[in-house]
């Protein structure tokens, strides 16, 4: 088993380790390691994570429990549209993404002057949230910020190229059944008439999604520690 942290091209292992190895676990997109010559079956996506603190140690509770116990606040009985939470040092973009939204009201979201929310206060945001709008990383458009709304019970809204966001969110296979837009007034389209029980099922099918897809990777990694102990 083999856990890349980070681009093994730019580190100099080369992607050709991962031939070597049964299994390799990514933090990131995998569609650029896998090729019609070279497939690498071997080789998964994981979900991201979330922030340190947004589940406090003494809760006693796993992300897969958080989140399944977020299907209980109903999306009729969340306060915001939509929520933002981030910095903007850096990602002079997101200012332009989040002006687009200012219309569809009520929302919360931080600006380039806020107090910066720990992951537990942020936490308590998302869990009033519809929807989190998702700003591009450092690089990826995949974050902390898409499993944090994902585990709050929020639906993420992506936007960018298709092709990127197809290849960006697979996971053995799968993708995981949020808002995909290529510009905001797609993602505007598709979610401000979304009635709140359509909203609700989406939820559902997401929340599940994110369970499933950890018990696989779980499933996995006991098969080959299995195997190398034997």
């Amino acid at each position: 088993e083999f856990k890349n942290n980070s681009d093994p091209a730019a580190s100099g292992i080369g992607y050709t380790f991962y031939d070597k190895v049964p299994l390799v676990l990514r933090n990131y997109g995998i569609y650029p390691y896998r090729t019609y010559e070279s497939p690498r079956t071997n080789v998964m996506q994981i979900p991201l994570g979330y922030g340190l603190g947004m589940i406090k140690n003494d809760e006693g509770i796993s992300s897969d429990q958080l989140a399944f116990y977020s299907l209980s606040k109903r999306s009729k009985d969340r306060i915001y549209s939509w929520a933002f939470i981030g910095t903007f040092v850096r990602h002079t973009d997101r200012d332009e993404l989040i002006q687009s939204f200012q219309q569809w009201r009520p929302h919360y979201t931080t600006h380039r002057h806020s107090k910066r929310l720990s992951p537990y206060e942020m936490r308590q945001i998302y869990n009033e949230s519809k929807f989190v709008i998702i700003g591009r990383g450092q690089i990826n458009l995949g974050c902390y910020r898409v499993f944090e709304a994902i585990i709050c019970g929020a639906v993420p809204i992506v936007i960018g190229p298709k092709e990127e966001m197809n290849g960006e969110f697979e996971y053995d296979g799968y993708q995981p059944p949020m808002i995909y837009a290529t510009s905001t007034d797609d993602a505007i389209n598709q979610c401000k008439n979304m009635s709140d029980d359509v909203l609700d099922n989406m939820r559902y099918t997401l929340i599940h999604w994110y369970i499933d897809i950890n018990n696989r990777i779980r499933k996995k990694i006991d098969h080959y520690i299995k195997i190398f102990k034997s």
